[in-house]
C-alpha cells in the first residue's frame, strides 16, 4: 500500500497519547518536569504503536 500510511498512523498516535497525557496529568495534578515527561512518554509509546501496527499489519 502507500508508504505514508504508517507515519500518518504514527503521527495520529503520538497525537492521542500526547492529549491521553495531558488529561491523565490534569487528574494527576501533575505539573512542570513530571506533566512533561508523562505527556512525552505516552506520546511515543502510543505513536510508536500505532504506527507499527499499521505497518505490519494494515499496510505491510
Amino acid at each position: 500500500m502507500t508508504t505514508w500510511l504508517p507515519s500518518l498512523a504514527g503521527a495520529v498516535g503520538a497525537a492521542v497519547g500526547g492529549l491521553g497525557g495531558l488529561v491523565l496529568t490534569a487528574a494527576a495534578g501533575l505539573d512542570g518536569v513530571a506533566a512533561l515527561a508523562v505527556i512525552g512518554v505516552l506520546a511515543l509509546v502510543v505513536g510508536c504503536a500505532a504506527g507499527g501496527i499499521v505497518k505490519h499489519r494494515v499496510a505491510p
